[in-house]
């Protein structure tokens, strides 16, 4: 479900078209907020779903930033590189 959500927030910035059927994605949202985890969680991946998160990628996209590079390292920034590719992250994630 959040995969199939993430897919279609990304088609929808390239300007790819999709359906606007969403009663199966009512009821899988319904679902993840029916999760017995803390508010936070279920917040962070709506927003990792809905391609909100505040990487620099989607902040060039929406001008808020001149650049689309990770500020740490200068790979092209994106969702998966801020929390999994990027040499940081992977020493966050090492320590835990």
């Amino acid at each position: 479900m959040m995969l199939k959500a993430k897919t279609l927030g990304e088609n929808m910035l390239e300007g790819s078209g999709a359906t606007s059927d969403n009663s199966s994605q009512e009821k899988a949202w319904s679902s993840l907020w029916k999760i017995g985890v803390p508010s936070k969680v279920k917040v962070f991946l709506w927003r990792l779903a809905r391609h909100s998160l505040s990487t620099t990628d989607v902040l060039h996209h929406r001008n808020m930033s001149y650049v689309s590079a990770c500020p740490l390292c200068g790979a092209d920034d994106s969702w998966r590189h801020a929390l999994v590719s990027c040499t940081m992250a992977r020493c966050v994630w090492a320590l835990s």
